[in-house]
């Protein structure tokens, strides 16, 4: 697939031949703050959320699924934080 007309490899391979990717530091003991870690992520994020999209553009019956699982998740949070159980809301709805 491509985003902004690459691929993600040539993107990546763009980006760490570019000055500005080479002027970072690269000093890092933790890979999670180094600034070259988190600008491939940014493409990388990129690229995924283009394939998520192209996904359900092009699989309309998944969209629908992840909708239906969105409000299903959202509610099931509403009841934990209300206290009711799903044995206690199935309770309620046999009286």
């Amino acid at each position: 697939m491509t985003y902004n007309g690459d691929t993600l490899h040539q993107r990546l391979k763009k980006l760490v031949e570019s000055t500005q990717y080479r002027r970072l530091r690269d000093d890092f003991s933790d890979p999670t703050l180094d600034p070259r870690v988190k600008a491939m992520r940014r493409v990388i994020d990129g690229y995924r959320e283009a394939a998520k999209r192209q996904l359900m553009e092009e699989n309309p019956e998944i969209l629908k699924g992840v909708r239906r699982r969105t409000v299903e998740a959202a509610e099931a949070g509403r009841m934990r934080r209300s206290g009711i159980s799903s044995y206690g809301a199935l309770a309620e709805l046999g009286k």
